[in-house]
């Protein structure tokens, strides 16, 4: 299960016990890869500080033991069981997430001024790698966290709309991981403020693109 500790929830992947040597050739297409995919994130101040490093990627807050656990009868389909798998993030376990993962972001950037695929070396490209698959864990873990959001505004939109559900649900989840990627966690407030505004917006651009495409067939 991934919701009894944030700690656990998200481990970065195992590395690989053996090196295997790596060309010229592929360090250099690697490095290319990694200036043509520059990630966005959101800035904090905090991330320009001598100890940013302890104080952001130390341990995640102790989650409350006497959090209330949503029971799944066994006759839910296999989505509404994934769904209830990770419990919601409470507000301090947001801003430790959002804070990391935007400080990961935030030092692949600057690992990647540095880069020049044509002099890269190895541990130059792996570092920059290791952190934004980091990140890119902590986005994910903090995305299936909140896909219960998007059900239920899917859901409301299938019963006054009539379109499928699982295409409502598809274009929902877009909605929400770009809201994960621009959320400012500096300001206070939790995700599904945010989100259930963004995700919205993607609901209705798609109902207006289906009526537009009905229209026309018509």
């Amino acid at each position: 299960r991934k919701g009894p500790a944030v700690a656990t929830a998200v481990k970065s992947r195992p590395a690989t016990k053996s090196r295997k040597r790596l060309s010229r050739k592929e360090i250099f297409r690697r490095a290319e890869r990694i200036l043509l995919a520059e990630p966005h994130y959101v800035f904090h101040p905090c991330f320009d500080t001598p100890d940013a490093d302890a104080e952001i990627l130390g341990p995640p807050p102790e989650r409350s033991s006497q959090r209330a656990r949503t029971r799944v009868t066994k006759d839910a389909d296999f989505y509404v069981a994934f769904l209830y798998q990770t419990d919601p993030l409470s507000r301090d376990e947001e801003f430790y997430l959002f804070r990391k993962m935007n400080y990961l972001k935030f030092r692949g950037h600057r690992l990647r001024q540095n880069l020049d695929p044509a002099t890269a070396t190895r541990r130059q490209v792996e570092e920059i790698e290791r952190v934004e698959r980091e990140a890119t864990d902590l986005r994910n873990f903090i995305v299936e966290s909140n896909l219960r959001l998007v059900t239920a505004r899917a859901k409301h939109f299938a019963r006054t709309t009539g379109l499928p559900l699982d295409e409502l649900i598809s274009e929902g989840n877009i909605g929400l991981v770009q809201a994960v990627e621009h959320f400012d966690f500096s300001r206070g407030t939790k995700l599904s403020t945010y989100a259930t505004w963004a995700i919205t917006n993607k609901l209705l651009a798609f109902f207006h693109r289906a009526r537009r495409q009905t229209n026309h067939f018509v």
